[in-house]
Parts: C-alpha cells; structure tokens; sequence
C-alpha cells in the first residue's frame, strides 16, 4: 500500500490521479502506487469524464469545481491534478482510505463453495 503522493507548490496541491470512465457508480476508490484512484460513470466523450472528475473532487475536498485542475494528462486515465492549498488536509485525509487491489490470480481468491473451517 502506498501514500497519495501531494506537492504544494506556489500555493496549490499537486497530485496523481488515475481516473476509471464508464463505472457503474462515482466514488473515489482510494490509493493505488501513490495515485488517486476515482471512478465516475460518465464516458470519457467530449472531456464528460474529466468534468465529472472535476466536480466528485470539488465537492470531497469542499472547493469548487473550477478550482480543481487538470494540469496534465487531460486525455489520458493517468493525470496530474492540482487544487489550493488549503485543500490540503482533506486530500491527506482521502489518502487514509485505501485501495485493496484484491488477489493476485483466481487461484488465490477464496473458494466461496468451500466452508470457513474447512480446508
């Protein structure tokens, strides 16, 4: 597991951000290799994916949408954010919640047909 990786620099926050377009629900889904990870339903058509980013961000880190920005990466999953920083602590804050990246293959999830005590 790894920490969201934030450099305040000339008064904003900047940031990783891996975007998922097209998920069935917006939520931001934790930290993964130090980036954010945050899906939104809209499709990346038309930058609707990143406008939905845009404003999940926004609204979890109690800034406006315009001041979230997209300072690279505006056509790619991988980008680099930025927000004011005072923003700052409540992005520390989304970095607590972790993304649990599941088993490595399905030979090591659980065999949900076997019992919990036997093996």
């Amino acid at each position: 597991m790894s920490d969201l990786a934030i450099l305040v620099r000339g008064g904003r926050a900047h940031f990783a951000v891996r975007l998922i377009p097209r998920a069935s629900r917006a939520a931001l889904a934790g930290v993964r290799d130090g980036a954010l990870v945050v899906r939104v339903t809209a499709a990346p058509v038309d930058h609707a994916a990143n406008r939905a980013l845009t404003d999940l961000l926004g609204k979890a880190l109690h800034v406006g949408a315009t001041a979230v920005r997209i300072e690279s990466g505006a056509a790619s999953s991988r980008k680099r954010l930025s927000v004011p920083e005072h923003a700052t602590e409540r992005l520390q804050a989304l970095s607590f919640h972790r993304v649990n990246p599941g088993p490595a293959s399905p030979r090591d999830a659980p065999d949900a047909r076997t019992p919990a005590g036997d093996a």
